[in-house]
């Protein structure tokens, strides 16, 4: 009877286990590396200002991103 009951604690904590894990690394899934800058470019009037080019650059990396406002209005976006 003795081994029965220490192999149900055993299963037990091994569910228990596999249970948390599981429901912790959602969690971690949820979680994000990339960043988004996006914007539309103004003029002091705050006109938009058509066939401009936008470039970030991470100050750590020296990597750089660049996207182009073709149209008047248009919004740009940067995905890093």
């Amino acid at each position: 009877m003795r081994s029965k009951k220490r192999s149900w604690e055993h299963f037990s904590y091994i569910c228990s286990v596999i249970f948390l894990t599981i429901f912790c690394s959602v969690g971690i899934q949820a979680q994000n590396i990339f960043g988004r800058i996006s914007g539309t470019v103004t003029d002091p009037a705050g006109a938009v200002v058509p066939n401009t080019k936008i470039t970030i650059t991470n100050e750590a990396t020296k990597v750089a991103r660049s996207a182009t406002l073709t149209a008047a209005g248009s919004t740009w976006r940067i995905i890093c």
